[in-house]
């Protein structure tokens, strides 16, 4: 992690406030990561996890120079007033375009990204040239990945990510599957780093759902509200089970989107929700900034609340 903040503009004269989730993989690696950098590490903690004010009053307080987090968390204290700093790293979940502009807006520096997980640590970074992107760097000399066909296990361009950690003797990680799509990027990157591409496509679970007989894909839903004026970077598609069948309500972030504006969009724009509209099954709401629910800090694109 350390390579990925010099990468995103950390200096050993940063004052770093750690955002992850303390005791959690991402935030032991960030503050080990730091102290590699020579940073100084600000002690930021509160007596209530979930207290946005609270936090947002003690970032004040310390002025942290640069931040490393989830991009759920930012957006949250981004709302509560979290103030602009000098660089922002970025992991733990997808950055979609509408919430990355979002936060360079409001923080006053460019994003860049880090891949990785808990099981395996680090994986990728981006450069300065794949800032913006979906595309990292590869650390080729600590893991091997390989993408596979996930209904026959062949390799494949595109499809299901699978690591082999090429350092772990303890607990060794052989063809580990992450529930990560992606895509194997041959060309070389323009910043001169000898490292593989790969093109991170998201979560295997989040990508899609299946509902009442229709495949409810969410960045179709994406695509078909982008257009309406006032609706947020995030939205959240919830399916329960109910007395008269199966139902999706999406949750969607904004300061003055209209609700029926983005019911017509939906209806519009994607069969599946037309479909599900035409039987009543679909619930849209709008929220304030931040009050999607979130799961250890992260926004998932689709929570299926229906008994397994």
């Amino acid at each position: 992690m350390a390579m990925a903040m010099r990468l995103a503009g950390f200096t050993k004269e940063d004052r770093v406030a750690n955002l992850f989730l303390p005791g959690a993989s991402a935030w032991i690696g960030a503050h080990e990561a730091i102290e590699i950098l020579g940073a100084t590490l600000l002690p930021f903690w509160t007596s209530r996890p979930g207290d946005v004010a609270e936090q947002v009053e003690l970032l004040q307080w310390l002025r942290p120079t640069a931040i490393v987090g989830s991009p759920s968390i930012l957006v949250r204290l981004i709302a509560g007033g979290l103030p602009p700093v000098r660089a922002v790293l970025c992991g733990g979940e997808a950055l979609h375009p509408e919430a990355r502009a979002f936060m360079e807006k409001s923080l006053g520096a460019e994003i860049p990204l880090a891949y990785g997980n808990v099981e395996c640590g680090m994986l990728g970074v981006q450069c300065e040239i794949l800032r913006g992107t979906g595309r990292y760097h590869i650390l080729s000399h600590d893991v091997f990945l390989e993408i596979i066909d996930p209904g026959t296990g062949m390799p494949a361009d595109e499809g299901e990510i699978l690591v082999t950690h090429l350092h772990r003797r303890l607990q060794p990680l052989i063809r580990y599957r992450l529930g990560d799509r992606g895509r194997r990027v041959d060309s070389g990157c323009l910043c001169g780093l000898e490292l593989p591409l790969l093109e991170l496509e998201g979560r295997s679970e989040e990508l899609q759902v299946r509902v009442g007989g229709f495949q409810l894909v969410a960045d179709k839903v994406a695509a078909a509200v982008r257009a309406v004026p006032g609706v947020g970077e995030r939205f959240q598609i919830r399916v329960r089970a109910t007395a008269r069948g199966e139902e999706v309500r999406i949750l969607f972030e904004g300061e003055g989107a209209s609700r029926d504006s983005l019911y017509m969009a939906l209806m519009q724009g994607e069969p599946a929700l037309r479909a599900l509209g035409d039987q009543g099954a679909l619930v849209v709401e709008v929220v304030s900034r931040g009050e999607i629910p979130t799961k250890a800090w992260k926004t998932p694109r689709i929570v299926d609340e229906r008994p397994s």
